[in-house]
């Protein structure tokens, strides 16, 4: 399993990550790779996170656009022989506030009616998470398996699933909703009137358990964990070539930022657009202002290598903001 780790774009990235880091066991044999995609180009580095002293800070904030750990993970190798059975398999278990994750055996149940269950192949790892996990974000009952942004493939589907079947590749949504409420039949699946708000499925309980306890699911889904089962809703086929390691940003990081610009901001040809951070949301904004037609997109970030980054949009400008008052941009 892969796990993400993408920069927020306001000059902590390398900070970020240590904290991150630090959260993970030894156990799980961890490489770091960094992805550069700039002018339609991929350049990949890889090195061990064990002898990340050894290589310079400078050379990293040069290439980041989103980095990730990469996961030593064997998966089940024939997904049908598990259909109609309880899944033992590996999770990243949150136990407590500000403890390292532990890496856990644990048990995935079969899904229920509506339900399907996941062979994960890809997670990612949001801010949001590095927030509850220091208990920034108190609304999140521990023990829990977290994660948001994930890609993998349908191993089972419960009585009435329709829309997938087994061996499908799908990206998971983080949104639940229960496609039966007024909102449901509109266009606002996101007000579901029934989403579950205590982080468990739509019947208020978990399909996950560690130990003889049921573990909550961060968002319905808990992508830190090698099968997961989520509702029907919470999934979204996609076309079986898509590359995994970058769909799974997909889940947040992407509609986040492009969503922002085509469904808060609405903006239209000949704007100007500011964007504060270039982390993987903020170039995200910046992909959907261009898309949008901006006449000029100003990118604003402490990190002046993240401009390097942008340079294929068009018209845009970019600023270091630790060089002038923030007023300068605003005015």
């Amino acid at each position: 399993m892969l796990l993400f780790f993408k920069a927020r774009g306001n000059g902590q990235e390398l900070s970020d990550f240590v904290k991150v880091a630090k959260f993970f066991p030894a156990g799980f044999k961890h490489n770091i790779i960094i992805l550069l995609n700039a002018s339609g180009l991929r350049s990949y580095t890889h090195f061990c996170s064990d002898h990340k002293n050894q290589i310079p800070w400078s050379l990293l904030f040069s290439l980041v656009k989103f980095y990730y750990f990469k996961l030593s993970n064997q998966f089940h190798s024939n997904i049908m022989t598990t259909a109609g059975k309880p899944i033992q398999c590996r999770a990243a278990v949150a136990w407590e506030v500000n403890k390292p994750f532990s890496l856990e055996a644990v048990e995935v149940a079969v899904p229920k009616k509506g339900e399907v269950r996941v062979k994960m192949a890809s997670t990612g790892v949001c801010h949001s998470d590095l927030h509850i996990l220091e208990g920034i974000d108190k609304s999140y009952p521990f023990p829990g398996v977290f994660g948001h942004e994930g890609a993998g493939v349908i191993e089972s589907v419960g009585e009435g699933v329709t829309s997938v079947k087994p061996g499908d590749k799908v990206v998971l949504v983080f949104e639940s909703y229960c496609g039966d409420c007024a909102n449901c039949k509109s266009t606002k699946t996101h007000l579901c009137q029934k989403t579950p708000r205590n982080q468990l499925q739509m019947d208020g309980t978990s399909r996950i358990t560690c130990k003889g306890k049921a573990l909550s699911q961060m968002n319905s889904i808990s992508t830190f964990s090698e099968y997961t089962v989520t509702s029907e809703f919470n999934v979204a086929k996609v076309n079986p070539a898509a590359n995994p390691n970058i769909l799974c940003l997909a889940g947040c990081c992407i509609p986040t930022g492009y969503g922002a610009v085509m469904n808060a901001g609405q903006v239209t040809p000949g704007s100007s657009c500011a964007i504060w951070g270039l982390g993987g949301v903020g170039m995200c904004v910046v992909m959907g202002c261009r898309d949008s037609g901006a006449a000029k997109i100003i990118g604003l970030d402490v990190n002046s290598s993240k401009f390097q980054l942008g340079t294929v949009q068009i018209h845009s400008l970019y600023f270091r903001t630790l060089q002038k008052d923030i007023s300068y941009f605003c005015f």
